[in-house]
């Protein structure tokens, strides 16, 4: 035990219970500021920030409805986002490519079974021209319908083999209630995700392009659920902490009275 711990659970007791509970109150303060989830199934466009996780479940039972006699596992899953145009950066070239990107605006996506042992990087084309790692997904600039605003596109690729869609989507693929899971990291700016004008998250988040390696019927997927991890607002895990060591200094001087 460290030295002044030891001193001051000698000396008191009662204090050093008090300030032990102080301390166990601030350190799961700040647990709980990172790790909460909210739902967005129902929402309106959110601001997808930086370092926040992004999950969206999803089914495609009616691949298999489809391809009847063929392998109820697509060997080839879509994603797409739709999102606000952003308004101060700069579009740059992708190299050996006729496309463009906003630069400082980076996701991270894998497509995982619900129980997230199992997964499978998301690719983009534009992504690999960059030289990014596997998973990287960049944001371009569409459009969603004539005479729209114009908006950012996220879109990607899973390709998986056989087996591992297997693993990924599991033995109950058919059942209307089965799902597997699209993980979004941001690593890059805020963005906004969804479209404004009363559009619903789930009409900018989408799983397009459902095909296998026997299926002859492209589908698309049928999101289930969204949710976000919360990340604290800027400044406030800061001050969480900075209360703390306040805390703690009054408690400090607190003992010092009483010795």
């Amino acid at each position: 035990m460290h030295t002044l711990t030891r001193h001051l659970v000698q000396q008191s007791p009662h204090f050093a219970g008090v300030t032990a509970r102080l301390i166990l109150l601030i350190v799961g303060s700040v647990a709980c500021a990172t790790a909460d989830t909210v739902s967005l199934t129902e929402g309106p466009p959110f601001n997808f920030r930086n370092g926040s996780d992004l999950y969206v479940s999803f089914s495609v039972w009616n691949y298999a409805a489809n391809n009847r006699g063929s392998s109820p596992y697509p060997t080839s899953v879509g994603l797409q986002l739709l999102g606000a145009q952003p308004s101060l950066s700069i579009l740059s070239a992708v190299p050996n490519s006729t496309g463009s990107y906003f630069s400082g605006y980076l996701l991270q996506g894998w497509l995982e079974n619900s129980a997230g042992t199992v997964s499978s990087p998301f690719s983009n084309p534009d992504a690999v021209r960059l030289g990014l790692a596997p998973g990287s997904l960049i944001l371009g600039p569409g459009i969603y319908s004539a005479n729209a605003a114009p908006i950012s596109v996220i879109e990607a690729d899973a390709a998986l083999t056989l087996t591992l869609s297997e693993q990924i989507f599991g033995p109950d693929i058919a059942n209307r209630n089965s799902s597997a899971v699209i993980h979004l990291r941001n690593v890059g700016q805020d963005l906004q995700i969804g479209m404004d004008g009363g559009y619903s998250l789930l009409s900018a988040i989408s799983e397009p392009s459902i095909s296998g390696a026997e299926g002859r019927v492209t589908t698309s997927g049928i999101t289930r659920a969204i949710e976000t991890t919360a990340v604290p607002e800027p400044g406030s895990l800061a001050l969480l902490l900075f209360t703390g060591l306040a805390v703690l200094a009054f408690c400090l001087r607190q003992f010092k009275r009483q010795a």
